[in-house]
């Protein structure tokens, strides 16, 4: 762990000392991957650094079996954005109600938005919050995330199950 400590700091570093105070429009790097298959079963995780003309930015993926976590720390704003999406199968009986139309059902937060949106094809949920100074969580508090935006996909199937 204090070698993934070690490598986010001269990352940040990386970032903050460029040649000649200028700033690459695409300058990426991989500081740590974790393959799926090489940790738990159905973890995969990246730690990357970008910049994009004059936003600095710490990439912080987590790839679950259930869904995905994306945390990106904005280093010029000092805001993290927290991206929590889990995708399904569309059910035979939402599907056939549906048709070529889609379901958007949102619900506004303080700090972002949680979004079901459903078509033929899949039923997509996802949470986007801001946060201000870096916010990255651990496998716990992602996986509970994950459980968390998981019930409004729930809620969201059973809307076409109640409507007979």
């Amino acid at each position: 762990m204090m070698g993934l400590i070690r490598k986010i700091r001269e990352a940040i570093r990386s970032l903050s000392k460029s040649k000649n105070n200028v700033i690459s429009n695409s300058d990426s790097k991989t500081i740590f991957n974790i393959r799926v298959g090489k940790s738990f079963k159905g973890h995969a995780m990246n730690l990357q650094t970008h910049c994009f003309g004059e936003s600095q930015i710490i990439n912080f993926y987590n790839q679950y079996y259930m869904g995905s976590v994306n945390c990106n720390y904005y280093l010029d704003s000092n805001k993290t954005i927290v991206e929590i999406t889990k995708s399904d199968i569309v059910p035979k009986y939402i599907r056939e109600k549906i048709k070529d139309e889609e379901f958007v059902k949102k619900v506004d937060l303080s700090n972002g938005y949680i979004k079901v949106s459903i078509t033929s094809f899949n039923i997509l949920t996802t949470s986007l919050r801001t946060y201000d100074g870096i916010h990255f969580n651990n496998h716990y508090e992602n996986i509970n995330k994950l459980r968390t935006i998981n019930e409004f996909t729930k809620k969201a199937k059973k809307t076409f199950k109640d409507e007979g």
